[in-house]
């Protein structure tokens, strides 16, 4: 899964149908935690289709193959559907970053971190699809925007957890303002995923991918004597 970010993960957005049996070998609470993720990735794939304002229950059901009255009886209201789906898009970006780094050193370990934050496949771009949706509407949202906040601060907290380690190692600079770099590398991400979403034929993965080690190679690595 190198340079890939599995943001989207699974259920509606893929194209697999609903699966709510209950498993043989699966427990009630574990039973009830799955449908409510298959829920939660049926609103994605109606943010897709269309766009976060005009989602309602409705078709949230519709793309569940189920009735309202079972997607209310996960989420009460669409409100409450929209603020889980935000906090699963979350959750899923928190895990893809520590699965991409899990056993990876140096300065390797870094750039599979940025890597895991770019629209680098099909998949990863959706992700972003959903992400960039939830935007504008969280303006003024408290719930929503606590959730924005949540992915900045993870993120932030990793770089500078990274970086930090990386100047002790001696793998980067000694002289770099780490926060200052963190908030740099945050920017650069986003940039460049904002740009893939907008513009895709522009930032192909490859050219992703050479921007960000352009940024580490000439900021970050150290000199060469």
């Amino acid at each position: 899964m190198a340079g890939r970010a599995r943001t989207p993960g699974a259920g509606s957005v893929t194209g697999r149908p609903p699966t709510r049996a209950r498993r043989p070998d699966e427990t009630l609470a574990a039973a009830h935690e799955r449908k409510r993720v298959e829920v939660l990735e049926a609103a994605w794939s109606c943010i897709l289709r269309v766009g976060l304002e005009n989602v309602t229950m409705r078709e949230i059901a519709t793309e569940l193959h189920a009735t309202t009255g079972t997607v209310v009886h996960y989420f009460p209201s669409k409100d409450d559907i929209l603020l889980h789906a935000l906090d699963h898009l979350i959750s899923r970006i928190v895990q893809d970053v520590q699965a991409q780094v899990a056993g990876v050193t140096g300065l390797a370990r870094l750039e599979r971190m940025l890597f895991a934050l770019l629209p680098l496949d099909e998949e990863s771009e959706v992700g972003w699809r959903i992400w960039l949706a939830f935007l504008k509407p969280s303006l003024g949202v408290t719930a929503l925007s606590a959730e924005h906040a949540r992915r900045s601060a993870f993120l932030r907290k990793s770089l500078l957890h990274e970086l930090s380690a990386l100047q002790r190692q001696g793998t980067v600079r000694a002289d770099i303002d780490v926060p200052f770099e963190a908030d740099a590398l945050m920017a650069l991400t986003d940039g460049i995923g904002l740009g893939r979403i907008i513009d895709a034929r522009r930032y192909p993965p490859q050219k992703q991918k050479a921007l960000v080690r352009r940024h580490i190679n000439t900021h970050l690595a150290p000199v060469a004597r």
